[in-house]
């Protein structure tokens, strides 16, 4: 093949390093991919806050990567943020009433990931076999794709080895409102499974764990469904709704709370996927100094699905996709950060 032809097929080098997040966006929205992973534009209110519904998996997260004996620091980080979104509200700013309810939603949705952390603690440990390697390992590497090396990263949840045969996982956990196998639907093939293969066999390989050359076996996904009660007044304190918790889990079995171990199936980087990271590459790499090339190069999502979330929120940057081009700079400037990468950790 010559030189001309290697570089018709070659992927582009991309600016920035890509993760789950910012491959669901170039696949989905790559205005979304623009404003966020490329511009690094975050809204400046609550920026880095775990609110609302979306924060209920973030801080179930962050309680099981604390483990028990981190609870109160745990709860130090969200007493603080709840502070910040009140003051706010003292400050005379909440015109309409929207923080008050934002922080009354954060309020109920921690206490829901206290519970449901201690649940998984109590009635739901892992096996005795299994020892966790690592918890909420951040990892880069790169992969070569169509002869340039593209830089990936991310936070696999838990690693895992089974003592007894000496294979390792990657332990993953998921929070939703529905049934636990509707929320396993697709799973195996998603972004996210496949990208923590390939960051656990990173990992593995940096840690000299034998064959890292195979990477992980497999993955062991513990999913629970979000409970549908709320902390009240019948509850004296919040252990006692710990309790009540405990017995709507017990009530719903299998359908609220379920472990799953799934041996990976598949190559490395399949062909599909393969395709997934090389579109994101692309867009990684694509010119954006100006808003104006931005906007022709960067289309919005015109089904619309991800103009709002699962959460029920619009997208922070539905504003900008509603407004002219010229209007952006002045937006920005009134309602976003540009995050650093410090910020980005």
């Amino acid at each position: 093949m010559s030189t001309e032809s290697r570089n018709k097929t070659r992927t582009p080098q991309p600016h920035v390093a890509l993760r789950q997040s910012s491959i669901k966006a170039a696949m989905h929205c790559p205005r979304l991919f623009l404003f966020r992973y490329l511009k690094g534009l975050v809204p400046r209110q609550f920026k880095g806050m775990n609110i609302g519904a979306s924060g209920l998996g973030s801080w179930f997260h962050r309680l099981m990567e604390a483990g028990p004996s981190g609870v109160a620091e745990v709860d130090a980080e969200f007493v603080g943020q709840l502070r910040q979104i009140r003051q706010t509200i003292a400050e005379g700013s909440d015109l309409l009433g929207q923080h008050d309810y934002l922080a009354d939603e954060t309020e109920t949705n921690y206490r829901k990931a206290r519970a449901m952390a201690a649940v998984l603690w109590n009635e739901h440990p892992l096996s005795g076999r299994l020892d966790v390697l690592a918890r909420e390992e951040h990892v880069s590497t790169t992969l070569e794709l169509n002869g340039e090396q593209v830089p990936v990263e991310g936070t696999v949840d838990q690693i895992i080895m089974d003592r007894q045969s000496g294979c390792v996982y990657v332990g993953d956990f998921k929070t939703s409102s529905r049934d636990v196998e509707f929320t396993l639907t697709g799973y195996h093939y998603s972004v996210q499974c496949r990208l923590y293969r390939v960051l656990a066999r990173q990992w593995m390989q940096d840690n000299e764990i034998p064959g890292w050359q195979d990477g992980p076996r497999g993955f062991i996904l513990t999913i629970a469904q979000t409970p549908a009660i709320k902390y009240c007044s019948k509850d004296r304190d919040l252990d006692a709704y710990i309790e009540r918790v405990s017995r709507w889990y017990q009530d719903k079995g299998t359908s609220a709370v379920r472990r799953f171990d799934i041996d990976y199936a598949e190559p490395l980087l399949p062909e599909d996927f393969r395709l997934v990271l090389t579109t994101a590459a692309a867009y990684a790499s694509m010119p954006c100094n100006t808003f104006k090339v931005g906007a022709a190069l960067f289309p919005r999502d015109l089904t619309g699905a991800t103009c709002s979330t699962r959460w029920n929120r619009v997208c922070d940057y539905y504003p900008l996709c509603c407004s002219a081009v010229a209007s952006w700079p002045h937006r920005i400037n009134e309602a976003y950060d540009y995050q650093t990468e410090e910020d980005s950790g």
